[in-house]
């Protein structure tokens, strides 16, 4: 990992960058909203072989607060593997949402 990845890992929450690219940033009055997109790796135990990308789930927003009093709103793109000869649809089970809200679990505990 770069040191440029790493100052961006500490940024958002643990683990998301292992899962998650970053692909658009977009400069707001009060911060920033920053687009991550799924990695093409097929969920494990899943033989990658026999699945391919198969689009995304809707989008999922995130509000956020990072660095600086800086409002930071992820925006979370999954992604659907499709079963190449059989068709069955899977995807990974994300928990990045504080239930109830739209905050992620690091700021809402907070």
């Amino acid at each position: 990992m770069t040191a440029l990845e790493e100052l961006v890992s500490l940024m958002f929450p643990a683990g998301l960058l292992d899962y998650f690219v970053v692909t658009r940033i977009f400069k707001m009055a009060t911060g920033y909203q920053v687009y991550f997109e799924e990695k093409k790796d097929v969920p494990s135990p899943y033989p990658a072989e026999e699945y391919i990308c198969h689009g995304f789930h809707d989008e999922q927003l995130i509000h956020d607060f990072s660095l600086c009093g800086k409002v930071f709103d992820l925006v979370i793109e999954h992604r659907r593997w499709k079963h190449a000869e059989a068709g069955k649809v899977i995807s990974r089970e994300w928990d990045l949402v504080a239930r109830g809200s739209s905050l992620s679990k690091g700021f809402s505990f907070f």
